[in-house]
């Protein structure tokens, strides 16, 4: 079967947040692989809510075995927030883990992601994902064992990257 992820955030206030996975009332499909694209409209608007604001990141199945990220994406009492369109994407961007003092040079991903029918997975929820691997649709290509390393940690988007943070790279294609 297939499994299903909802985004979450925790911001400075430490207010936690879950995403309904619509933009302007539009829904995004749920499958990893189906809403990680590089021009994905409610993976940009989300990408944009982290732009010079760091927040702590999962995108959370619904077989994930942690507990408490399961809690925050689909508890009893959790209502999915729907966002409205305003996307920032990833061309002359650094994607910045301040918990791990890594970052991800997004142009230079773009061009190694790069596949033959022109489209790139967006680095985001790939990086972020909490249960990939136990259902259908979830990310088992290139670099598969990277997905999820960056899951609820500390997350920005920069113009420039921090200083003594280490560069890294990524490559996710989907074959």
């Amino acid at each position: 079967m297939g499994q299903y992820y909802t985004p979450v955030t925790k911001d400075a206030d430490g207010n936690i947040t879950a995403y309904s996975r619509k933009v302007d009332g539009e829904y995004t499909p749920a499958k990893l692989t189906e809403h990680s694209w590089w021009k994905n409209p409610f993976v940009c608007t989300l990408t944009k809510k982290l732009l010079h604001n760091p927040m702590q990141v999962a995108w959370v199945g619904d077989y994930a075995e942690e507990e408490t990220l399961y809690q925050y994406a689909y508890g009893e009492e959790v209502i999915g927030q729907d966002v409205t369109g305003d996307e920032l994407r990833l061309d002359g961007k650094f994607l910045v883990n301040h918990s791990q003092k890594i970052y991800l040079d997004c142009d230079a991903y773009k061009k190694r992601c790069f596949d033959r029918n022109g489209w790139i997975l967006h680095p985001l929820p790939l990086l972020t994902a909490a249960g990939n691997g136990k259902g259908g649709g979830d990310y088992h290509g290139c670099n598969a064992a990277q997905t999820g390393s960056w899951c609820w940690d500390l997350i920005s988007v920069e113009n420039a990257p921090p200083e003594n943070y280490m560069a890294v790279e990524y490559t996710f294609i989907d074959r």
